[in-house]
């Protein structure tokens, strides 16, 4: 018997789909937070040249474009599950970067 766009089976393997699509992005992004975390506690480090720290900001500012993308396609899977998940707002996942920042020193 073939599947069809009404049948139970479409319909189950769909939300399945959106539901792993969800999760990749949410483990991308989660890994994002935590490697711009990683970043700013090196950043904090004493006794780091000036070179490193030249480099490690460039770093954070890349991460920091990554992690805006990253939750716009979060937002995008959160929406298509059910039942759908708040959106997340840039400012928000960067205020919580800086206070986790504070679980790692």
């Amino acid at each position: 018997r073939w599947w069809t766009l009404e049948s139970a089976e479409w319909k189950l393997t769909e939300e399945k789909l959106a539901m792993r699509e969800y999760q990749l992005t949410l483990n991308k992004l989660e890994g994002l937070v935590v490697s711009r975390l990683i970043e700013l506690t090196k950043l904090n480090q004493s006794g780091i040249g000036v070179k490193l720290c030249t480099q490690i900001a460039k770093g954070l500012k890349a991460h920091s474009q990554e992690i805006q993308t990253a939750v716009n396609n979060y937002n995008t899977a959160a929406a298509c599950i059910s039942p759908p998940c708040d959106p997340l707002d840039i400012t928000q996942v960067l205020n919580y970067v800086f206070i986790a920042q504070f679980d790692l020193l």
